[in-house]
């Protein structure tokens, strides 16, 4: 995401229909805007204008990542722990994200059930504020997948 902020036309250069995952500082740097100019917005309108504006699903990690549509829909996910902020866990999620969308899943809803699971999974890895690596995200997600599939 870094090298695409690089090119001022990259929007033009990136088919839509695709998967975008910053976190709040590659955001900043694909829209052009600073860090403290990006978190003095609302995060689910910037987010919703910035999926419209490029053609493609948007997903804003942070505390309650928002994940946008180019059509307009948004999804809040609903956790806020520091796991999901190490080293290597958007891998995770784009990875996750990326199984999803192989099984013919529609970009919006891989990218809403991709990012359910790797939150869960990472409750499931470390229920407290104690640290973790992040292979045990990874590892936890076919429990979550088996727990949902339960439910």
């Amino acid at each position: 995401l870094n090298m695409l902020a690089q090119m001022p036309d990259w929007p033009n250069r990136v088919p839509p229909g695709n998967i975008l995952t910053p976190h709040p500082g590659e955001l900043a740097r694909l829209l052009g805007v600073s860090l403290p100019a990006l978190l003095a917005q609302d995060r689910v309108t910037v987010t919703r204008e910035a999926a419209t504006r490029w053609g493609q699903v948007v997903v804003h990690k942070g505390a309650y990542t928002v994940i946008a549509a180019p059509d307009g829909r948004v999804a809040l996910l609903p956790f806020a722990h520091a796991a999901l902020s190490i080293g290597g866990s958007g891998d995770v999620l784009a990875g996750i994200i990326a199984a999803l969308r192989a099984q013919d899943l529609p970009a919006f809803d891989a990218a809403r059930l991709g990012g359910y699971l790797h939150g869960a999974a990472a409750l499931r890895a470390a229920p407290g504020p104690a640290g973790l690596l992040t292979r045990e995200i990874a590892h936890h997600v076919p429990r979550v997948i088996a727990a949902l599939r339960v439910e």
